[in-house]
């Protein structure tokens, strides 16, 4: 299943214990955002079509019964989820400056290297700067939620027992 904000894990490290990171930075957002704890039935009901639609009806009940599950057993992730990302759109919802000369200077060092590995022809920067801009804002406003999560962290008490991920 899609799992939205859950980091992929690295190569040669344990995916269980990148799970169990995943999942502590949601609890961790979740617990400080007490005040909206409960979604709207009609926006889990949605958030549980779009999954079926983006994996595909068919790999959808294939994992579920992968893992013994029923589709309302995936009512309580999906709240949560919803509430994770309403935490983090109320705290990085407002629009991060972007400046003409970032916008160029991404052009010409990432986006024109990328696109020529890649072999594609190179758009020309007016016709690309929102999407350009939207993609540097994205890029900032995932650093913030990164370096936010990883504060909360730093001040929550949490024990990791390894011999538990056996």
């Amino acid at each position: 299943f899609g799992l939205g904000h859950f980091a992929e894990a690295a190569p040669g490290a344990d995916p269980r214990l990148a799970a169990l990171e995943a999942l502590i930075d949601r609890k961790i957002v979740l617990d400080l955002a007490r005040e909206s704890r409960s979604a709207d039935p009609a926006e889990i009901a949605a958030a549980a079509g779009e999954l079926r639609r983006s994996t595909g009806e068919e790999a959808f009940a294939a994992k579920l019964a992968k893992f013994g599950l029923g589709a309302r057993n995936l009512e309580a992730y999906l709240e949560e989820r919803i509430l994770y990302d309403r935490a983090l759109a109320a705290r990085f919802g407002q629009g991060l400056p972007v400046s003409l000369t970032e916008i160029e200077r991404y052009y010409r060092d990432i986006y024109v290297p990328e696109r020529n590995r890649q072999g594609v022809a190179v758009e020309p920067l007016e016709d690309i700067d929102d999407a350009l801009e939207a993609r540097i804002r994205e890029r900032r406003r995932d650093q913030q939620m990164a370096d936010w999560v990883r504060d909360l962290r730093k001040r929550a008490d949490i024990q990791i027992r390894k011999d538990c991920l056996k």
